[in-house]
């Protein structure tokens, strides 16, 4: 368990409701991994994904960010085993993806020509991600306006420090890292409003937390 910090860090850009900071890591021994990828053509110059596990697998957290045009679908508690960590694919809106393992994660980065709509379905062991055409504009509206309305801290009941961070949508991902003190919390595709930009001097909660920036 993992709740003692010295320095919290927003950046600007993911998704979430409610979030508290004090994160649990686990290690498993015989963990789940990506073992196959495969891409096709689909009928309407659609583009077929289709990523195999070696174990049952939970829907992804998954994500678009408008610039420059991507899908970001993460993984958590799996392994990366594909030989190729960048691959060119050129089929419709598609234009490349690379997987990347940090963590207790693997992402799969899609780089698309623009942002269009997607399903991702989800059978057991097997992911397929159906990426419309270029012609297809999506509606992204929705998340151009998504941004950061408040931020609080407090001191929880053993003393932790907890960030709750509230937003103007639903379905929000927040992408968590700790870089040795510090923990950075990546929210991507929201905006941090002008009036939020500030640093929180939270010493006197008596947490291990000591700023917010």
């Amino acid at each position: 368990m993992i709740t003692l910090y010295k320095q919290i860090k927003l950046w600007g850009g993911a998704v979430l409701l409610l979030m508290v900071i004090a994160l649990s890591y686990s290690t498993k021994i015989n963990a789940n991994s990506l073992e196959d990828f495969g891409y096709s053509s689909l009928p309407g110059n659609k583009t077929q994904l289709v990523l195999t596990f070696s174990d049952t697998i939970k829907q992804p957290n998954s994500f678009s960010i408008e610039d420059p045009a991507r899908l970001v679908l993460d993984f958590t508690d799996i392994k990366n085993k594909l030989s190729q960590k960048e691959q060119t694919i050129d089929i419709g809106a598609v234009r490349s993806i690379a997987v990347a393992e940090f963590g207790n994660r693997t992402r799969l980065v899609v780089n698309l020509s623009q942002n269009v709509p997607y399903i991702i379905e989800h059978y057991e062991n097997i992911i397929p991600v159906t990426i419309d055409s270029a012609t297809s504009i999506g509606n992204n509206e929705v998340a151009r306006d998504k941004k950061v309305e408040s931020i609080d801290f407090r001191r929880g009941e053993k003393g932790e420090g907890r960030l709750i961070v509230a937003f103007n949508h639903e379905g929000i991902t927040v992408d968590v890292m700790q870089q040795r003190d510090t923990v950075l919390v990546d929210l991507i595709g929201v905006t941090l409003p002008e009036n939020l930009h500030r640093r929180l001097d939270v010493t006197d909660f008596a947490t291990p937390v000591q700023t917010v920036d």
